[in-house]
């Protein structure tokens, strides 16, 4: 493993790979592994994993709701509660909740956050599909 003194963190590569060369997983580390982990963390509901099942989100209860602006701040304050818990090298700065009327089914999840170590200030873009495809 060459990046066993990331100050950011070191995980597994998702998908899962394997490097026959060196017969280990691969490995990813620094902000590619905070950018794996949200994109994860976002992708799992609450509950889903029976070894972890306080990890994940609650959205999915939440979609079914009549979507007004009560809606999108219970939202916005649900994602601010999960990131504060589970990945907390970063600060959730902005959270911007964007309902696309031309594509039905699809509420797009974008997070302005803080990268606390490096003091680096990034974003990302997450597609939620009412329905799953």
């Amino acid at each position: 493993m060459a990046n066993k003194n990331t100050f950011l963190g070191t995980g597994w590569n998702f998908p899962i790979q394997f490097n026959s060369h060196h017969k280990e997983v691969n490995m990813i580390s620094n902000t590619e592994c905070i950018t794996q982990n949200i994109t994860m963390l976002l992708s799992t509901r609450q509950g889903e994993r029976p070894m972890y099942p306080g990890y994940g989100h609650q959205l999915y209860q939440m979609i079914y709701e009549d979507i007004d602006q009560t809606l999108l701040y219970r939202m916005k304050e649900h994602l601010h509660y999960i990131f504060m818990i589970h990945e907390p090298r970063i600060l959730l700065e902005e959270v911007e909740i964007m309902i696309k009327e031309e594509e039905e089914n699809i509420i797009l999840i974008e997070l302005h956050y803080l990268i606390r170590e490096t003091n680096t200030r990034t974003n990302l873009v997450f597609p939620y599909y009412l329905i799953e495809k």
